[in-house]
């Protein structure tokens, strides 16, 4: 896994350390299941993931904007400016910074890392109180030094937040190699994410699932196993910028069929005709201008994940 990775990572970020010219050219998107695939699967309701080179792109931002600043005067979102989008984007997957901010506007220590470097995060966004894997350009001796002087303290593989760290900052940091660092609440969360890495474990479904769609940030959410619904799975996604996406729902069982698409379960966004790929249904999105509620697309769905009742099971 640790190999594919690097090698996907390499198509979107050349300048990645080890990264050479043999390797491949630009794609448009991160391989952003490889990534997830180092999530287990168990307890996240929902998966989410960006390429976060591509949202930069999207954004008109230089490919150094900072992802995960700790300093900024940041009070409260603003759509229309897109450094402010780029958190937004980035905080699925990885919630550090954001909390911290949330919590009293103090971002400062909450992450070892260089936004600037970051190229790609994958996380559960609901289901657990933290996990998220982050792919970067920042050398690891450089933030593990970063987590000794924020009172993180190693045991083996891993680092555990001391007395002094920061409330906001994860409880554990990890290395799974290639460039990914690991953020936990619990070792045992990392200490899982750090076996499927050396076991190079195969994508689970929910980060399978990200592959259905192109759009550089994606979540998904699978059914529970044994449930009967024809609905296997749903994943949405957004451009950068927040102003189109695209739903899937994933069927099994029969082929989709897009009259059983219901358009009124999604009254609040702007929705295209269906077509069919595969296996999948997938459905055009635009956000309205102003967006409902002021908040992206993608932020929408994922409050309910695009309730399965828009597409009817036989």
């Amino acid at each position: 896994m640790k190999r594919l990775l690097a090698a996907g990572l390499c198509l979107v970020a050349p300048a990645v350390a080890g990264c050479g010219e043999d390797q491949g050219g630009e794609a448009d998107n991160a391989d952003l299941a490889e990534l997830a695939a180092y999530l287990p699967q168990e307890d996240v309701a929902i998966m989410a993931a960006v390429d976060v080179a591509a949202i930069r792109e999207d954004l008109g931002l230089p490919d150094d904007a900072d992802a995960a600043p700790t300093e900024t005067d940041l009070q409260a979102f603003d759509l229309d400016d897109p450094e402010l989008q780029l958190i937004h984007e980035v905080s699925l997957p990885f919630p550090v910074v954001l909390r911290a901010y949330s919590e009293n506007f103090d971002a400062e220590e909450s992450s070892p890392l260089d936004g600037a470097l970051i190229d790609a995060a994958a996380g559960g966004v609901a289901g657990v109180e933290l996990l998220s894997v982050v792919h970067t350009a920042e050398p690891w001796d450089e933030i593990a030094g970063k987590l000794e002087d924020a009172g993180y303290k190693q045991a083996d593989d891993i680092y555990v937040a001391g007395p002094d760290t920061p409330d906001a900052a994860a409880g554990v940091v990890a290395d799974a190699g290639d460039g990914v660092v690991v953020f936990a609440a619990e070792s045992e969360q990392a200490e899982a994410v750090l076996a499927r890495a050396d076991e190079a474990a195969e994508p689970s479904g929910m980060a399978a699932a990200l592959d259905v769609i192109e759009e550089p940030a994606r979540a998904a959410s699978t059914v529970p196993a044994g449930d009967d619904k024809c609905v296997k799975a749903v994943v949405a996604g957004e451009s950068g910028d927040g102003a189109t996406g695209t739903l899937a729902f994933l069927i099994t069982g029969e082929d989709p069929d897009p009259e059983r698409f219901d358009a009124g379960a999604l009254d609040e966004l702007d929705v295209g005709e269906p077509t069919v790929e595969d296996q999948a249904l997938l459905v055009p999105l635009e956000t309205p201008d102003p967006p409902p509620e002021g908040r992206p697309l993608l932020s929408l769905l994922i409050s309910d994940i695009a309730p399965l009742t828009a597409y009817e099971c036989p």
